[in-house]
């Protein structure tokens, strides 16, 4: 008796991957562009530019697979040296360009990390990114597919030129 009851528990603990299980991990390669992707290893140069509107940015890409046409973006940036955070952004959604539903992937680009709202930030802080290592991640996800891919890469902060000359002169380190 025992055993058909041993057996019949165990005919019960067949497969238990759920349906999250079963979800492609969402790929992201990070890049950088305005107008196209650029894509960014460890080590390249990021270009941090002071926007019209007076804030500094950097401007993000993505190539992004196993997902919808539409995601969820949430960029983090913080410096090696120092783990101080850059940003504090909440999810953007933004269509996916070049989508091909066939490979279910498609490209992002200019997404703009605003620095400036968090306390530790100023103009002095700022310039003094110039030449810094910073790590960036994007974490890609879609309100529709339980699942999620976080891609990062650790950069060299570049100043634009010209904002050099226009903000930074008087800063330390530039």
């Amino acid at each position: 008796m025992r055993r058909l009851i041993l057996a019949a528990l165990l005919m019960g603990c067949g497969d238990r991957t759920t349906d999250r299980d079963r979800t492609p991990k969402i790929r992201v390669d990070i890049g950088t562009g305005v107008d196209e992707y650029v894509p960014l290893e460890d080590g390249d140069t990021l270009t941090m530019t002071h926007g019209p509107q007076g804030a500094w940015h950097f401007d993000l890409a993505a190539f992004v697979s196993n997902v919808p046409d539409f995601v969820g973006v949430t960029n983090t940036l913080r410096v090696v040296a120092t783990d101080d955070p850059l940003i504090a952004a909440a999810p953007q959604y933004i269509a996916l360009v070049d989508y091909s539903e066939e490979d279910a992937a498609g490209y992002l680009w200019g997404v703009r990390a605003i620095m400036g709202d968090l306390p530790h930030i100023d103009q002095a802080y700022i310039c003094a990114l110039h030449n810094d290592a910073v790590e960036v991640c994007s974490e890609i996800t879609h309100p529709e597919i339980d699942s999620f891919g976080t891609g990062c890469v650790t950069v060299i902060v570049a100043a634009d030129p010209l904002d050099i000359e226009r903000f930074c002169r008087y800063a330390p380190r530039i």
